[in-house]
């Protein structure tokens, strides 16, 4: 019987720390994200320098379709590891470089960060965030986040950046 509840209280312990342990494993978000952002940083400066002397379309197809399937797995990248992670303190940051990297599209990443961002209106940097969703004010749900952190954010600044 005493056994038992050792195993027991092993096991509970193992599960308890698996996340965190995963998360060491890995990196966490914080490091996976700089890692990301590494990569599409060499992206775009790939594709300047593809660009430079192409003045065709057709000779820019090839590095526009490189540079567009690069951006888009990083950014699906950082919304599927944010999925995994929701409550790790780097989640701002990283749907702020999805916001930043994906723009207006032609995909819908940055909507899909903006719904995430619904969670984390009083998380630091939300107001300087609040900045880059103004581009977004047609939008419903970036008005929403904006119109929330003004109400709710914990920090002055945060809020009057929104």
């Amino acid at each position: 019987m005493m056994r038992c509840r050792w195993a027991l209280v092993v096991a509970m312990l193992a599960l308890a720390a698996a996340p965190e342990l995963a998360g060491q494993a890995e990196g966490g978000l914080k490091a996976r994200l700089d890692e990301i952002a590494r990569a599409q940083t060499e992206a775009r400066l790939r594709y300047s320098k593809e660009l430079e002397g192409r003045t065709t379309e057709e000779a820019q197809r090839p590095a526009r379709e490189r540079y567009s399937a690069e951006l888009d797995k990083n950014v699906r990248e950082v919304l599927g590891l944010v999925r995994a992670n929701p409550n790790d303190p780097a989640v701002v940051e990283a749907l702020n470089f999805v916001i930043k990297t994906a723009g207006r599209g032609p995909g819908d990443e940055s909507y899909q960060a903006m719904e995430l961002l619904r969670d984390h209106v009083r998380d630091p940097g939300m107001g300087d965030l609040c900045g880059r969703l103004f581009h977004f004010g047609h939008v419903p749900v970036a008005e929403s986040l904006i119109r929330a952190v003004m109400e709710s954010h914990p920090d002055r600044d945060d809020r009057g950046q929104a």
